[in-house]
């Protein structure tokens, strides 16, 4: 049999290769049994926008033909709208390419899907020869199957415009290209279940409940260059109870809210068990309560790193967030931040959840953020570390004194806390102590500042406000530390030691 590389390089000799975005040749006659142009007006579509064009389009693919590779070639749709109420099969080492969008697909009577790639009425075509859909647009679709459906290895689906689907675009297959998708409200916008190396790149979702959702069995996949706005539930979904997912990257991905929809969970919502996923380089703004949500499952691996949470709105007509926070862990998690900057939350940076195994902040920035650094729900069965993060920490300030709160995380939590000052009479001034807790008491003493190799120039002392003498109520029992300096003024640091 012959296979899908043999079959790409055939197609690109003859100048006629099945990702050929443009279609200029002109329709032959339907009869011709190895024909690579087909025109779908050719086999009776009306596209007059009220004729039901489904089985004419199927009699250009050949739907109802066994496999074999004289089905390949490029299936030109004209500029006119065409009303698909049924299915239409895309066969392996077909291109089905429309005159972007001048040419639309009225899929709002539709049932069931209205593009198969690389299948028939009987089930997956055999071989390895890819199908593309491309440069359409879309309107309508079933509320009850995706409007485009690729289950085959090889594929490609791209230059789209989609409006009012119920699910845009399901990928369950694999070695495939998602690009150039615009997807204008949906119930679901991607649909990732089961699939593997696939690139999505450049996809636009506006109004969708869940943009892109991320389920069972899918790994080594990358999305890149997103914009995904004003989500109702979630911008980006790990299925619940999904397994198996691995190795999803997303990078430079936008995501912002416009109204504060009451029914929104997060940007990144978390519920599948286990799962790892990296984002980089993202912009989060303007969302209600945290943005990322570790809601349900165990096991996840979440890493962000050079992201932006700012909470402010990024457009006037917007309705303001009044309620961001950052980030909320799960159970049986680990989470880890590196060189991101948190701006402008009403809430904490992170809620640090039971059970968590591991959460980690180094570098990266906080700024003008009203909440405290971290909320501690129950101390974690792993290590929090906190490395070299501008403004962590909640300052305090009163006459003659600075003061700097940070919470308690349990005993094996040590903070190292440092102070400078560019007023002293001596130029700066650096001074640092160093926080544990001995025999379930939390204690700052000039031992412990020494032992760490830190000046003992402090005064340490326990409570909401600098003096105060007692351990005070924080986040479900667990405790606030406050370091606070008879002087005023000072540029407080704070990282975890070990």
């Amino acid at each position: 049999m012959t296979s899908r590389r043999e079959i790409l390089a055939t197609l690109a000799a003859s100048g006629a290769g099945v990702f050929a975005s443009n279609v200029s040749e002109p329709a032959v006659d339907r009869d011709e049994p190895d024909v690579r142009v087909r025109d779908v007006r050719a086999f009776g579509a009306k596209g007059d926008g009220k004729t039901d064009d489904t089985i004419a389009f199927n009699a250009a693919t050949r739907a109802a033909e066994p496999w074999h590779e004289g089905l390949a070639g490029a299936i030109a749709v004209p500029p006119g709208t065409y009303r698909i109420d049924g299915t239409v099969f895309v066969r392996r080492g077909q291109s089905f390419s429309g005159a972007g969008d001048a040419t639309i697909i009225d899929a709002s009577h539709a049932l069931g899907r209205t593009i198969a790639l690389g299948s028939s009425a009987r089930g997956i075509d055999p071989g390895g020869a890819p199908a593309t859909v491309e440069r359409l647009r879309f309107l309508g679709g079933s509320g009850t199957a995706p409007l485009i459906q690729a289950p085959l290895e090889g594929f490609a689906i791209r230059d789209l415009f989609i409006s009012a689907a119920g699910t845009a675009i399901e990928v369950t297959g694999a070695d495939g290209l998602v690009a150039g998708i615009i997807i204008d409200q949906a119930l679901n916008g991607l649909v990732l279940r089961g699939a593997r190396n696939v690139l999505v790149e450049g996809l636009v979702s506006y109004l969708a409940n869940y943009a892109v959702t991320v389920d069972g069995g899918t790994s080594d996949v990358g999305l890149s260059n997103l914009i995904l706005g004003y989500s109702r539930v979630a911008s980006v979904l790990f299925a619940d109870g999904a397994t198996g997912i691995t190795s999803v990257r997303v990078a430079n991905a936008t995501f912002t809210s416009s109204l504060q929809y009451p029914g929104f969970v997060g940007h990144v919502h978390a519920r599948s068990a286990p799962f790892d996923a990296q984002f980089s380089g993202c912009v989060f703004r303007n969302w209600r309560e945290h943005a990322v949500v570790q809601g349900a499952g165990s096991g996840a691996e979440l890493s962000f790193s050079d992201c932006t949470f700012d909470a402010a709105r990024s457009h006037p007509s917007y309705n303001a967030s009044n309620t961001a926070k950052g980030i909320r862990t799960g159970a049986d998690g680990r989470f880890r931040l590196d060189n991101c900057r948190f701006r402008n939350l009403a809430g904490e940076v992170a809620m640090i959840g039971p059970g968590l195994r591991g959460f980690s902040m180094i570098g990266g920035a906080i700024e003008d953020c009203a909440g405290d650094p971290l909320r501690v729900a129950a101390a974690p069965a792993g290590r929090v570390r906190v490395r070299g993060t501008e403004g962590f920490g909640r300052r305090i300030k009163a006459a003659g004194v600075s003061a700097i709160a940070l919470p308690w995380i349990g005993a094996s939590t040590a903070w190292r806390v440092t102070a400078s000052s560019t007023t002293s009479p001596g130029g700066i001034a650096d001074a640092a102590v160093v926080v544990t807790e001995a025999g379930g008491t939390i204690t700052c003493t000039m031992a412990e500042g020494a032992r760490y190799g830190a000046m003992p120039a402090l005064t340490a002392t326990l409570g909401a406000g600098p003096g105060g003498p007692s351990r005070a109520p924080y986040a479900r029992g667990s405790g606030l530390l406050c370091v606070s300096a008879s002087m005023p003024n000072l540029d407080w640091t704070a990282e975890t030691i070990g």
